[in-house]
């Protein structure tokens, strides 16, 4: 059976958490997935702007140690993250089978050293499902690292960035271009396998 961790307030109409306003949201700091299987969480905001400690995720699924504290079976559905100074969903290894959907994620903080992805999935998850978000303002919207990522679908998202990310080439924001503070909307340095592959299909990237 699934857990659920679901937002609800008195006189509620289902609204997603980026059309409520500050004092009906359910915002949290950040949400770290140890251990947690067959979860479902849902209309929950995670706000970078609450933090009250160093650079941390803002959904984190912890990488493969021995033992594995991994997560499967995991759905992650219309979540607001926002305001980020890092990830805003980081899949790490041995975390499998899980969903990213309906969900807005969206402006990671720029600096000069780091490269923030809106989902980023490292050392090989399996089969993660990246399906219907708006993902915008971020370094790399979608990332794969140098590990197969088998059965990988990424799905009828939007991907972009906005004029506030635009800059004269030179490191200063001005609104117009001709650059961004972005270096692609999907950067991949994996793929699928034979028997599993990765696909990507039916998404919008402008910007």
């Amino acid at each position: 059976n699934r857990k659920v961790l679901r937002y609800y307030r008195s006189s509620d109409n289902n609204d997603e958490p980026w059309n409520q306003t500050d004092d009906n949201q359910a915002r949290l700091s950040g949400l770290v997935l140890l251990r947690a299987n067959y979860w479902i969480i849902h209309r929950v905001a995670i706000d970078g702007q609450m933090k009250l400690y160093p650079a941390t995720q803002g959904i984190e699924f912890i990488e493969d140690t021995n033992p594995c504290p991994c997560s499967d079976f995991n759905i992650i559905d219309t979540i607001l993250i926002q305001n980020l100074d890092y990830n805003g969903v980081t899949v790490g290894a041995g975390n499998n089978d899980n969903t990213i959907q309906n969900s807005v994620i969206r402006n990671s903080k720029n600096t000069d050293t780091n490269d923030w992805n809106g989902v980023g999935l490292f050392g090989g998850p399996q089969r993660t499902r990246v399906i219907n978000n708006e993902i915008y303002n971020f370094t790399h919207d979608f990332y794969i690292s140098e590990h197969t990522a088998e059965g990988t679908v990424v799905e009828n998202n939007d991907l972009y960035v906005t004029r506030d990310q635009y800059t004269d080439c030179r490191g200063d924001f001005n609104g117009t271009g001709p650059c961004s503070a972005k270096e692609d909307m999907f950067g991949q340095k994996a793929g699928g396998s034979q028997f599993e592959p990765e696909l990507i299909m039916h998404n919008r990237a402008w910007g």
